[in-house]
């Protein structure tokens, strides 16, 4: 119910302010679940992001199948520690219409990585 309330496009009181869509969902469909234990077996996991045009994904972690070695026999296990799976997804940061915030790794100090943000001028295609 809430899913639908979330990805619902219809025009009455009760759409939600902000638009959003399931990234699974847009990209080859939601995983069949993310959580399984003996007493259930389903998708409670999402990644909803709204049409605003500042991210871009480019990559999804690929859940494992009902069939995979890794889950059989449920979660958790030594594979996953947790009773539901990773889900994740990489994304650019587009800045401005003409420009695309890009992290660096500046240094690394005491085990932590620190990122710089860039903004760079996208180059125009003719």
């Amino acid at each position: 119910m809430v899913y639908q309330y979330l990805v619902s496009a219809n025009s009455d009181s009760e759409a939600p302010v902000i638009q959003l869509c399931s990234l699974y969902a847009t990209n080859g469909g939601e995983p069949s679940f993310t959580n399984c234990t003996p007493d259930f077996t389903g998708t409670l996991d999402y990644i909803f992001l709204s049409h605003s045009g500042c991210l871009k994904p480019v990559s999804l972690l690929e859940v494992p199948g009902p069939e995979s070695a890794d889950i059989i026999g449920g979660l958790p296990n030594h594979h996953h520690p947790s009773d539901h799976l990773p889900i994740g997804a990489d994304f650019v940061v587009l800045g401005s219409s003409n420009s695309l915030i890009i992290p660096e790794l500046q240094d690394v100090e005491d085990g932590l990585s620190k990122f710089k943000i860039r903004e760079q001028k996208k180059v125009q295609n003719n």
